[in-house]
């Protein structure tokens, strides 16, 4: 999640074919994660949001990130493993369909974009996927309708919800806590639930953290993926995000 791929300004470096150097090092970031995921024998990537930085990417950026993301050498990986996008706050114009800067990417074999709502059925789960919502009602308003409607079509009793909105809980600052594009932990919790969603994965705020929701004999794993990589100077320290390799036979996480 949130790999915020662009030339950006601050240390960027020299351009060479159009990408900057610290361009280039966060795609390489993003070339190790696709190995590691094919390596551990995924059959998915996800990417939960904010895959580019902006509206606006030089395509030498585009071609460098579909080159990353779903090729290695020569060989497209559509043979080998399905990627699955949801545009984020930074790469979406709107929540209108198409209005976003991941059109490129949905025309590459074995990439799917998801610009509005929408759930699959992958090998043992069913997934399902909501790209960043704008929206002047609190996220646990407009949250639940989504997510029934979304799951109503696909019928499985692993599911799991991929987002891009912020999580919150009574830990954090104010100015965390009173984001609008951000839901308490235990409202998420408690929708998810009622749901049947037993997993939580979202893109949106770069740290990562992990919550264990719980309710009588209704659990919830909750795990805000956190920056690939750091984007900036607020990003401070090695232990940024990273790749969340989940099995789904045995559950396991690492």
């Amino acid at each position: 999640s949130d790999c915020h791929i662009g030339n950006h300004l601050v240390h960027g470096g020299p351009l060479v074919a159009g990408v900057n150097n610290r361009c280039k090092e966060t795609l390489d970031v993003l070339g190790c994660a696709v190995r590691l995921a094919l390596d551990s024998g995924a059959s998915r990537l996800i990417v939960a949001g904010d895959l580019l930085d902006g509206m606006r990417p030089p395509p030498q950026v585009l071609a460098a990130t579909i080159t990353a993301l779903a090729r290695v050498g020569t060989s497209y990986l559509y043979h080998r493993m399905s990627i699955d996008i949801i545009p984020g706050n930074h790469d979406r114009n709107s929540g209108v369909p198409g209005d976003h800067a991941l059109g490129v990417f949905g025309h590459v074999p074995g990439i799917s974009v998801w610009d509005s709502p929408h759930a699959i059925m992958a090998d043992d789960c069913a997934i399902g996927f909501v790209p960043f919502r704008a929206d002047p009602l609190p996220v646990e308003r407009w949250l639940p309708t989504v997510v029934a409607g979304m799951f109503k079509e696909v019928s499985c009793a692993k599911r799991v919800l991929v987002m891009h909105q912020g999580i919150k809980d009574g830990t954090m600052p104010p100015w965390m806590r009173e984001a609008g594009d951000a839901i308490h932990v235990e409202a998420l919790g408690g929708i998810c639930a009622e749901q049947g969603i037993g997993l939580v994965l979202a893109g949106h705020w770069h740290a990562h953290k992990t919550w264990e929701w719980a309710s009588g004999k209704k659990q919830v794993k909750i795990i805000q993926i956190g920056a690939l990589c750091p984007t900036g100077f607020d990003d401070a320290g090695f232990d940024y995000g990273g790749v969340i390799l989940w099995n789904t036979e045995t559950g396991m996480f690492k």
